[in-house]
């Protein structure tokens, strides 16, 4: 692949429509939201007005003399009325938030408008991507392999989710929460990401030196700084919690200091963590934490957790696999089963390789839920 991404831009997604209507009393409101219409029927150039709105999942189709107005916030289905012997032309706007559609009959002419997605047309435009990545001696090929066939398509994967995103944030840390503070660093020096931070973007000229020099993880990955993972006595494996150092990152104070500027608000935020051990649910000082801890940590971060994708992989048991030898990573798949549930997640067995079959479909899943971003 090249050694550049260029953004692409997707036009801002709107809709107007202009209507011609006939029009009498509407039918009563259907299940998922109201509507409400007025008209004067059996007249010339009747004048009358219509709108229907909605809540739940909608279609709010009106026929009037006048003018016609459809909001919708789902999918509704609004009721459509007879004008009798009105004449007359009718001019129709509609504007809708997710599903709305407004039909409208008149004048010898039918025109339907319609909009698409839950948020009203929104799609993300962004997106933000952690790499958590467990560094220890043993995980050498699964890193090569984030570093080879993995990254060759991923850039490409991620402009296109969306019909096209702007750009993405890229950030990369080891399996060490202590510090969150991702890596400008590999272990042959300073990356020095075009960015002038410890992030990258995807409109880099040089992304995929700068993620090689990066992804060749250090555990001085910070300006070169040590990380304070002990990795013994109550802090065992402390170094190998890559969900809890990809949350670290996203949260204060790291996120308001030396990962500043990373987060944006209008991104989704795919967070990839994988180890070949287990997730170790213990804290700063060794104090035992949950799953739901670290995903709540994430949660505030974005307002919801319809707004991150989380892609787990480790171990779905103790196996030797096509990467080497991995353990029953429990931990890891609790914390991504709550990401699961909410259609947010995917746990990747390393047992069978093959991750760019992961990122594929995970990819799939932030498409999902770029087109229903919930905006912050």
């Amino acid at each position: 692949m090249g050694n550049a991404w260029m953004p692409r831009t997707l036009p801002p997604v709107c809709l107007s429509a202009v209507l011609l209507a006939l029009a009498g009393c509407g039918d009563e409101p259907q299940e998922g939201g109201f509507a409400s219409a007025s008209g004067t029927g059996g007249a010339t150039d009747a004048s009358a007005s219509t709108t229907a709105s909605s809540g739940g999942a909608t279609t709010a189709g009106a026929t009037s003399v006048g003018s016609v107005s459809a909001s919708g916030g789902g999918t509704t289905n609004g009721g459509s009325g007879s004008a009798g012997s009105a004449t007359g032309n009718a001019s129709a706007s509609t504007s809708g938030g997710g599903g709305a559609t407004a039909t409208t009959t008149g004048g010898g002419a039918t025109t339907t408008a319609s909009t698409g997605g839950s948020t009203g047309g929104v799609v993300c435009t962004k997106v933000d991507v952690v790499f958590a990545v467990d560094n220890s001696g043993s995980m050498q090929q699964e890193i090569a392999a984030m570093q080879g066939p993995v990254f060759d398509a991923l850039p490409d994967q991620l402009l296109m989710v969306g019909n096209g995103i702007d750009e993405f944030h890229l950030g990369v840390i080891n399996g060490c929460p202590k510090p969150g503070f991702l890596h400008d660093t590999g272990k042959g020096g300073a990356c020095n990401f075009s960015t002038g931070t410890n992030w990258m973007s995807s409109d880099s000229p040089n992304l995929d030196a700068e993620y090689a020099c990066v992804m060749d993880l250090s555990n001085s990955g910070y300006m070169g700084i040590p990380h304070q993972c002990q990795d013994s006595g109550a802090l065992k494996d402390d170094d190998e919690q890559p969900a809890q150092a990809a949350s670290a990152a996203i949260s204060p104070p790291a996120v308001d200091n030396e990962n500043a500027g990373f987060l944006q608000d209008d991104a989704i935020l795919f967070v990839v963590a994988m180890t070949d051990e287990d997730e170790e649910l213990i804290d700063d000082v060794g104090d035992p934490i949950t799953p739901q801890d670290i995903v709540d940590r994430f949660v505030a971060a974005k307002g919801t957790i319809d707004n991150v994708v989380f892609l787990g992989i480790g171990g779905d048991s103790n196996c030797n696999g096509p990467y080497g030898s991995a353990k029953n990573a429990q931990n890891l798949k609790a914390v991504t089963q709550i990401f699961i549930d909410a259609d947010r997640g995917l746990f990747w067995d390393l047992c069978q390789g093959n991750l760019e079959q992961a990122f594929a479909e995970a990819i799939q899943l932030v498409d999902q839920a770029c087109e229903e971003i919930i905006p912050q």
